[in-house]
């Protein structure tokens, strides 16, 4: 395999196209060209494709090891499609190998929980062939994917169980584990937008004007989201609280916010508007993604979830909840694809037609052998590509067989964009 000069692209903010660096920075000796964010543009920074439309890791010394700070929250990894938890905690049965991401992360001192999965669980995403949404194109994850939702839900209480000191969960999401992170984190477990209400005052009628009534009673009320909207964590948790005799801990109204235009406004004559106001998942703090596909393809194009991982864009785009939960989008430049019949039972060939279903063409579109690098960040998110990092542990096309080429997880790669969980 050719060798190349591997290469970092770091994008934030608005811009989706992890192509694009901002501010150039070579480094001193052989290893990849590093490209930082910052208010300026500059052309792209990557290695060329030659003749076989690959390209290769190239470790970089000068990129430090990155170790867990005291009191890092606990790591859910979100597994991808196809895979199941061994593929993460011990990868062809070999937890020591270099390939295993759980291994890598525990030694830099991070605590690992791996959603639990079985190959054979994704066979529940069969469940959405009943509903309408999935021969219209427009499932959403609910019923295809909320069995994974509900054992990611699962893991992140069991991490939260095991590190008693812990508030939030980091998640490290790998291909659909991504779009499926942002599912999680918006709410889409309990099917509709998990809301603080927020009280604010409008000009009304005397009285109210069809404000409502109840009293006080009924007011406070209508402030608490009602038990069927309460996410599935929360319920959980006001069980508990109940069984043990303990104060339920559902949510406690929020402070009223009055309009500045509205402050002299005689009590008589405002009324109080419920707003819902969308807000993250309180027990996720950030969000890695692997190798995801975020967006839908184009209209005329094949979408495999029918419809769910545009709903979920449409819903929740981009970085969402940024600043309150940090995204970071990391995809590998690693192979551009090749159509033709020359390119048959070949990785470029095989590439371009993986391509083509997550972005309708393949043909030239450079991406990790399996999703292309576009289709890979979010606009507001800090986006990472790294040349010559493939999609998978498993070679293209299998879950058994190892890829015996760096991907994400790898010990070699995991220091070039690990600190996402430690830098603020």
């Amino acid at each position: 395999m050719a060798r190349a000069t591997s290469a970092r692209h770091v994008a934030a903010g608005a811009s989706a196209n992890p192509r694009i660096a901002t501010r150039r920075h070579r480094a001193t000796r052989r290893g990849p060209v590093l490209a930082r964010a910052s208010a300026s543009s500059a052309a792209p920074i990557t290695a060329a494709f030659d003749a076989t439309d690959r390209l290769a890791f190239a470790p970089d010394a000068t990129v430090p090891r990155v170790v867990a700070p005291r009191g890092a929250p606990p790591v859910v990894i979100l597994p991808g499609f196809g895979n199941d938890s061994n593929d993460y905690l011990a990868p062809f049965g070999d937890a020591s190998s270099s390939a295993c991401i759980a291994t890598s992360l525990r030694s830099r001192g991070w605590d690992v929980h791996v959603v639990d999965l079985e190959r054979r669980d994704w066979a529940n995403i069969l469940r959405a062939v009943g509903s309408v949404g999935f021969y219209t194109g427009e499932s959403t994850t609910d019923p295809g994917y909320t069995w994974y939702l509900e054992k990611v839900d699962a893991a992140v209480r069991a991490a939260l169980a095991a590190n008693p000191g812990a508030e939030t969960v980091d998640f490290v999401a790998h291909s659909a584990g991504g779009w499926l992170a942002r599912a999680y984190v918006g709410g889409a477990l309990n099917e509709v937008d998990w809301s603080k209400r927020r009280r604010r005052r409008t000009r009304g009628k005397k009285n109210g004007g069809g404000g409502g009534g109840g009293g006080v009673g009924g007011f406070l009320a209508g402030l608490l989201p009602k038990r069927d909207e309460m996410p599935r964590y929360a319920r959980g948790r006001e069980e508990e609280a109940r069984a043990n005799g303990e104060p339920s801990p559902s949510p406690s109204p929020p402070p009223e916010e009055e309009d500045d235009a509205d402050a002299d406004a005689d009590a008589d004559e405002t009324r109080v508007v419920i707003e819902r106001v969308p807000v993250p998942h309180p027990r996720v703090r950030r969000v890695v993604t692997l190798g995801s596909p975020h967006r839908a393809p184009p209209p005329g194009a094949s979408d495999a979830t029918r419809g769910a991982i545009g709903w979920v864009d449409a819903r929740w785009p981009g970085a969402r909840f940024a600043p309150a939960i940090q995204y970071t989008c990391v995809t590998g430049r690693t192979v551009r694809g090749r159509a033709g019949e020359a390119a048959k039972k070949t990785l470029p060939g095989y590439s371009c037609n993986s391509y083509a279903q997550v972005c309708g063409e393949g043909d030239g579109v450079e991406g990790d052998a399996v999703v292309p690098n576009a289709y890979a960040t979010l606009p507001g998110a800090r986006n990472i590509t790294i040349d010559g990092v493939f999609h998978s542990m498993s070679k293209v096309g299998t879950y058994d067989e190892s890829a015996a080429e760096s991907w994400y997880g790898s010990d070699d790669v995991v220091d070039v964009w690990l600190d996402a969980l430690v830098v603020d």
